[in-house]
């Protein structure tokens, strides 16, 4: 299957590589197939593509790549979203953003990473879903190195 990216142009990607967003990524509902692509001399930070819309990307990456590990409760709902309720099968990724809008200016340089809404992923099922954790709800570890 051949597909479209604004960052690494026509890609052929094997359609059972594509991890359906049955809800779709808040903000971008009308896309629900994407694709995990990295690039060769970043092995940190991926890159969800959507399939279907050439300019839809995400830069991702795993918390446990910045000591960030996740205790979240699933409710039955999700499970049957994701089609699995075997952890060994569930992934959680990070999106990444840039901070400020003004380039060069150095206080608002950098990255920053959406903690509060990780992407929960069936790993074998190829499904997934942006969870919003409530800081009441959900522990986020953060481990100092």
């Amino acid at each position: 299957m051949r597909i479209e990216t604004a960052d690494f142009g026509p890609q052929e990607i094997s359609p059972d590589t594509i991890i359906e967003f049955p809800n779709g990524i808040p903000g971008f509902e009308d896309s629900t197939q994407f694709k995990i692509f990295n690039e060769e001399n970043a092995r940190q930070v991926f890159h969800l593509q959507s399939v279907t819309h050439p300019d839809i990307a995400f830069s991702i990456v795993e918390p446990a790549d910045l000591n960030v590990f996740y205790q979240i409760s699933l409710s039955d709902d999700e499970l049957a979203l994701l089609g699995t309720s075997d952890p060994e099968q569930i992934g959680v990724l990070v999106l990444t953003y840039k901070n400020g809008s003004n380039p060069g200016d150095s206080e608002s340089s950098g990255l920053s990473f959406s903690f509060m809404n990780p992407l929960i992923i069936n790993l074998q099922g190829k499904k997934g879903f942006m969870k919003t954790l409530s800081k009441t709800s959900q522990q986020i570890t953060i481990v100092a190195e």
